[in-house]
C-alpha cells in the first residue's frame, strides 16, 4: 500500500523543526531587524538603502574574489585535480562578475522584497562558491600552502561579512554558509588525510560565526535605528514646512534675504510672483529686478533704497508699488526694510522684512484726497 506524501514520517518532523526554527528567529534579535514591522513605503525605502549600501560595500569583495581565487587554486595543484581547479577558478572569477552585473540594476530598485531576495541569492552563491573551492583545495594543501589557504579564507569571510553586513539577512546567510562550510570541510579533512590542527578549525569557525554574527546584528540594529531617526526627522521637517507655508499664507509680513552679490536666498512667494520665478532671479541681483518691475509712482523710494544697498547701509520705511490688476487701483504696495549682515567684518548680504502695505497706503491716499 503506497503512502500519501502527508503520511511520510519525515514530513511532520521537518515541519516541527521548521516551526521551532521560526520561533527561535522571532525570539532572537534578528527578528527586530526585519522591515516587516515598518509601514509599506518606509519598508521599501529601508530595503532600498540597505541594498544600495551593500552593493557599494561588496565591490571590494568582487576584487578579492578575482585576485584570491587563482592564488588559492594554485595551492592545490600538487595533488589536486588540475581540470577541477581550473574550472573552479574560472567559475569563481566569471561567476563573481556575473553576480555583480546581475545585481547592479538594484541600484535603481524600489526596495521590494523581491529585490532583497536577489541580494540574498547573491550572498548564497558567493559563499557557496568559496565553500566549493575550499572542498577542492584545502584537503590537498600542506605546509605553507595550507597557511596561505587559511589566510585567504579568513579574508574572504571578513570581506564578505563586511560587504553584506549592511543588510542583516544577506550578511547572516554569507557568514553562516562560510563558517559552517569551512568547519565541515576542515573536520572531514582532519579525520581522513589531515592532522589534529584541522580538527581545531571547526571550533575556530564556530567562534568566528558567533563573534561576527553579533557584529552583523549590531550593525543592522544601528542601521535600522539610523533609518528610523531619519524618518522621524523627515516627518517633523514636513510638518514644520506645512506650518511655515500655512503661516506665510496667512501672514502680512515676511522675511527676505540676499547673499553678498544681491541674489535672493530667501523670500516669500509673493516676491517671486512680482519679480519672476526663482530661475529668472537665480543669477540676477534682486535690486535690478525690482527696478524693472516697480511702478513709476515709487521711483523716488526705490532710489533711496538703492543708495542704501550700494552703501551697505540700513534702510526702512521704503514703500514700493508693483503693478497688480487684482487691486483697486491696479497697484500692490509693499513696505520694505533691511539691514546689512556682516560676519567678522565680511559683508554677507542683506536681511529684512517685507510687509503688505496696500490697505494702509490706499487708506492714506483716500484721506489725503
Amino acid at each position: 500500500m503506497s503512502r500519501r506524501p502527508g503520511d511520510w514520517p519525515i514530513l511532520p518532523k521537518l515541519k516541527w523543526i521548521w516551526t521551532r526554527l521560526e520561533a527561535l528567529i522571532r525570539a532572537s534579535a534578528f527578528a527586530e531587524l526585519s522591515s516587516r514591522h515598518l509601514p509599506a513605503d518606509a519598508a521599501k525605502r529601508y530595503r532600498r538603502d540597505q541594498i544600495v549600501d551593500t552593493l557599494d560595500q561588496t565591490a571590494l569583495l568582487l576584487l578579492g574574489n578575482t585576485v584570491f581565487a587563482p592564488v588559492m587554486a594554485y595551492q592545490g595543484l600538487q595533488t589536486g585535480s588540475i581540470p577541477l581547479l581550473i574550472a573552479w577558478t574560472v567559475l569563481m572569477v566569471v561567476g563573481s562578475w556575473w553576480l555583480y552585473l546581475w545585481t547592479r540594476p538594484l541600484r535603481r530598485c524600489s526596495g521590494t522584497e523581491a529585490d532583497m531576495r536577489r541580494l540574498k541569492i547573491r550572498a548564497l552563491i558567493d559563499s557557496s562558491l568559496w565553500c566549493l573551492g575550499t572542498a577542492l583545495i584545502y584537503p590537498h594543501a600542506s605546509g605553507d600552502g595550507k597557511v596561505l589557504v587559511a589566510i585567504i579564507l579568513t579574508g574572504a569571510v571578513a570581506l564578505g561579512t563586511f560587504g553584506y553586513s549592511r543588510s542583516a539577512g544577506p550578511g547572516m546567510i554569507y557568514l553562516a554558509i562560510m563558517c559552517v562550510g569551512i568547519g565541515i570541510i576542515a573536520f572531514v579533512t582532519g579525520l581522513t588525510v589531515g592532522t589534529l590542527s584541522d580538527l581545531m578549525v571547526p571550533f575556530l569557525s564556530a567562534f568566528a560565526f558567533l563573534a561576527l554574527s553579533k557584529s552583523v546584528l549590531d550593525r543592522g540594529r544601528a542601521s535600522l535605528m539610523s533609518f528610523q531617526n531619519v524618518e522621524k526627522l523627515s516627518e517633523k521637517t514636513e510638518m514644520v514646512e506645512l506650518l511655515i507655508k500655512d503661516y506665510e499664507a496667512k501672514a502680512t509680513e515676511w522675511i527676505w534675504q540676499t547673499d553678498a552679490k544681491g541674489r535672493v536666498t530667501a523670500a516669500p512667494d509673493l516676491i517671486f510672483q512680482f519679480l519672476g520665478g526663482a530661475e529668472e532671479m537665480a543669477d540676477r541681483a534682486v535690486l535690478h529686478r525690482v527696478g524693472e518691475k516697480i511702478s513709476t509712482e515709487s521711483a523716488a523710494e526705490f532710489e533711496r533704497m538703492a543708495d542704501a544697498v550700494r552703501n551697505r547701509a540700513e534702510f526702512h520705511d521704503i514703500v514700493l508699488a508693483f503693478p497688480d490688476e487684482g487691486q483697486m487701483h491696479g497697484l500692490r504696495w509693499l513696505a520694505v526694510k533691511g539691514r546689512p549682515q556682516f560676519d567678522r567684518g565680511t559683508f554677507q548680504g542683506f536681511r529684512g522684512i517685507i510687509a503688505d502695505a496696500t490697505k494702509a497706503t490706499e487708506a492714506e491716499r483716500q484721506v489725503k484726497q
